[in-house]
């Protein structure tokens, strides 16, 4: 008699997961309830779908830095990576179910770590405004920055409201991680749109500055309360 080899690692997979879920239901909309039911399996396709378009977003940013010479453009897009990245490190949590307490300790790494990055935020804001307070942006760019941060304000909300019941550490800091890049987008959105309609260079360089900081200070606390929440 040959044994079949059970694959853990593939029953642990999301489609596994969501294909597992959605046989409970025989009916077309009673799988849909289902899923949305599963509200931690919601979340994990949120952050899977929401790094595949990031990524898409991050080669658009990243060809427009390059083609305009624009260095807040390519800073942003290497911004943008260490936050996917952060992202990453939080899928491997809902996948892994480390102990109660390593998850604790890692949550805190992360609100360090966007800690720093929000103060590295704050130095590339002023690198714009001294020296690329005047970047070209192109109508095709602003367009797929407004469609980004749409994108990222609807998930962001949607995963708040969904998940505002679960206590889970690693769900507290992806909601935390998704309003940081609202933030950042909506940034980036309002920066283009002011350069794009306005001709006033000191106008463009203290809405920037102004909004900028706002962000910059929201972020700060929004990392800070991961690590107060999450002490030991």
């Amino acid at each position: 008699m040959v044994r079949k080899k059970k694959s853990g690692r593939g029953n642990n997979s999301l489609l596994a997961q969501v294909k597992q879920t959605l046989a409970k239901e025989e009916t077309f909309w009673g799988r849909v309830k289902s899923y949305y039911r599963n509200e931690p399996l919601m979340t994990r396709v949120g952050i899977d779908t929401s790094l595949l378009i990031s990524v898409f977003f991050i080669v658009v940013n990243l060809w427009n830095g390059i083609a305009n010479e624009a260095m807040w453009s390519i800073m942003l897009t290497g911004y943008y990576v260490l936050i996917d990245v952060i992202n990453g490190l939080m899928l491997r949590n809902l996948r892994n179910k480390p102990s109660p307490k390593k998850e604790r300790a890692e949550v805190r790494r992360v609100g360090y770590i966007m800690i720093g990055l929000d103060f590295l935020f704050l130095a590339m804001l002023a690198q714009m405004i001294v020296f690329d307070a005047k970047e070209s942006y192109n109508l095709m760019i602003i367009i797929a920055n407004s469609i980004y941060t749409v994108y990222r304000i609807v998930i962001a909300v949607y995963n708040m409201v969904r998940t505002r019941h679960l206590t889970s550490p690693t769900l507290v800091a992806t909601k935390n991680i998704a309003m940081i890049a609202v933030l950042i987008t909506a940034t980036v959105l309002q920066a283009s749109v002011v350069e794009y309609v306005s001709g006033d260079e000191k106008l463009v360089r203290v809405v920037n500055g102004a909004v900028g900081v706002v962000a910059f200070i929201v972020i700060f606390l929004l990392s800070g309360l991961l690590i107060r929440k999450y002490q030991e």
